[in-house]
């Protein structure tokens, strides 16, 4: 693939060099392909992939067992807190 101006040796260290980036999945992130990535993967993101659930755990606010039915939440300094708490 030698366009003529680099010379063959070089043209496929160049080759490589784009075939490792995209095989590590470093590519140019104005590019049609990463582009459509992007979007594919914010489409699949909601907040529902996020929840957490942590049954036997005691919530800090009331100081209940967090059920297998609750929702939950991990604060910065892990204690596990109510998503709602029930008794608030």
């Amino acid at each position: 693939m030698p366009d003529g101006n680099v010379p063959f040796e070089e043209a496929i260290r160049e080759e490589r060099v784009e075939v490792t980036r995209h095989d590590l999945g470093e590519r140019d992130e104005d590019s049609d392909e990463a582009v459509e990535a992007r979007e594919e993967r914010r489409d699949r993101l909601t907040y529902d992939d996020n929840e957490a659930t942590a049954p036997g755990k005691v919530c800090e606010l009331c100081g209940s067992v967090i059920t297998a039915g609750q929702e939950a939440r991990l604060r910065p300094d892990g204690c596990w807190i109510h998503e709602e708490c029930p008794i608030q």
